[in-house]
C-alpha cells in the first residue's frame, strides 16, 4: 500500500460492502485485519515522502513494524516497490545483491543510493 494518511481504527463493515461487496457481520480492528494474512502475505506500507511522514508513520510502524518504507521522493514508488518484491520473493539475498544487479542496469547513481537507503 501506499499512502500519508494514519489508519483507521476499524474496518467498517458498510465500506467493506460498499467498496468490495463483502459481507461482514461487524466493524474488524484494523489490527486484525492487518494481522491476518501476514503467515501467506507480506504487506507494506510505502509513505510517499519524508516530509509527508510525520503525519503517519508512527501510526503504522505500530501495525507493520519494520514493513513501513518512507520514500525521499514520491517518484522512488515503483523501484522500491520492485526491490521489495525481489528481496521477499527471494530473487535477491540481501540488499547488497539488489543494489548490484542495479549497478549491473546501469541504473544511475542518482536512483541507486536514495533506493537502497529506503529499502529494510
Amino acid at each position: 500500500m501506499t499512502g500519508d494518511e494514519r489508519p483507521y481504527s476499524d474496518v467498517s463493515r458498510k465500506q467493506v460492502k460498499q467498496l468490495i461487496g463483502g459481507t461482514l457481520e461487524q466493524d474488524l480492528p484494523v489490527k486484525q485485519v492487518v494481522d491476518e494474512p501476514q503467515p501467506t502475505y507480506e504487506p507494506f506500507v510505502l509513505i510517499p515522502d519524508l516530509a509527508r511522514r510525520r503525519n503517519c508513520e508512527r501510526d503504522w510502524r505500530e501495525l507493520l513494524g519494520d514493513r513501513v518504507i518512507c520514500l525521499e521522493a514520491p517518484t522512488d514508488t515503483v523501484e522500491v516497490a520492485a526491490g521489495l518484491v525481489g528481496l521477499c520473493e527471494g530473487a535477491f539475498s540481501d540488499l547488497d545483491a539488489l543494489a548490484r544487479h542495479l549497478n549491473k542496469q546501469d541504473l544511475s547513481r542518482q536512483w541507486l543510493n536514495p533506493l537502497t537507503r529506503q529499502l529494510p
